[in-house]
């Protein structure tokens, strides 16, 4: 019974993921975009995006092309930083395929860690695709239109993240968590965007906030769109994809490893292990709220569903 339920769990894990990742790819080029993609109105983020889709490539083969295509073509766009942060939390198996995407990357930034791929064989190559130009003025890309006129770093993701909030104020745990870098980078990187009258910085609560003033610069990002925005709702929602995407996969690893013959009762403790150490993470980056009943009154293989259930329904809202 335990092994029914797991599978099931898997499957609405694997589609949940597949669905999001194809939507935001939609976003980027118009190579994915389709007729049944699901519109976005939040802030996509790309290393999040091409690690999960490293993640199911296996189940949807056309990723791996289009993987293959980003880092040949866009690679100057994607942080190599951030993609190994935020790769160390995925499953072990996503190492490999680091460094097989950076394999393909021509930006000299990607070299080294290149270097570490296995050779593939020709069956593995994937196919020759042209993604086109990216949708860089399309606003869930706000994250890649800073970098494309920024630069990549530290700087031009805090902006992001600061921007997507709408004016609410974030701690340096919430912007560390968010993007993958240590508190102490994240507080100087801070500070100086508030020295440089970027950012604000409350130092009179608790604990010290940073945030912006989001008006001015909805009219600046709409004014190269042809937009008339002119509040900060037309920002698009910065969403803590990374915690969730990382959530699923471990689920869809552990769902797979099961098959190697787990007993139920292997199965309820990892399924608890699974709990324990994502559950706190998904609450500290907004995708689910506590809910104590639950925490106290179900176990193993219930909780793991549950959550599983509420962070795919979150994920659809927060598309």
């Amino acid at each position: 019974m335990s092994r029914a339920t797991l599978d099931n769990i898997r499957d609405i894990a694997t589609r949940a993921a597949i669905d999001v990742a194809w939507a935001q790819w939609g976003c980027l080029t118009h190579s994915a975009a389709s007729v049944d993609t699901r519109p976005v109105s939040s802030i996509v983020d790309a290393e999040a995006l091409v690690l999960v889709s490293m993640w199911l490539q296996g189940d949807e083969r056309r990723m791996r092309d289009l993987l293959a295509a980003l880092a040949r073509n866009h690679a100057k766009l994607l942080s190599v930083h951030r993609m190994q942060q935020i790769g160390s939390r995925f499953p072990d198996e996503v190492q490999p395929m680091i460094h097989e995407f950076a394999s393909w990357a021509k930006h000299p930034s990607w070299s080294k860690l290149g270097k570490l791929a296995s050779v593939a064989s020709a069956a593995d190559i994937p196919r020759r695709k042209d993604l086109g130009p990216l949708r860089l003025l399309n606003p869930p890309m706000l994250q890649l239109r800073l970098r494309s006129a920024l630069g990549i770093g530290l700087k031009s993701d805090l902006l992001c993240y600061l921007l997507g909030q709408r004016a609410d104020r974030a701690t340096t745990a919430d912007l560390s968590n968010a993007l993958g870098y240590t508190d102490r980078n994240t507080r100087i990187a801070a500070d100086e965007l508030v020295d440089a009258g970027f950012v604000v910085r409350d130092d009179y609560s608790p604990t010290t906030t940073y945030g912006m003033h989001t008006q001015s610069w909805a009219q600046l990002l709409s004014s190269g769109t042809g937009a008339n925005a002119t509040s900060s709702s037309e920002i698009p929602r910065w969403q803590n994809w990374s915690d969730v995407f990382v959530f699923l996969a471990h689920v869809i690893a552990m769902a797979r490893r099961a098959q190697e013959g787990w007993s139920d009762y292997v199965v309820a403790s990892r399924a608890r292990d699974l709990v324990e150490q994502h559950y706190a993470r998904l609450i500290r980056g907004g995708v689910l709220v506590w809910n104590d009943r639950m925490t106290r009154e179900t176990q193993g293989l219930d909780a793991l569903q549950q959550i599983v259930n509420e962070s795919v329904a979150a994920m659809r809202v927060a598309l």
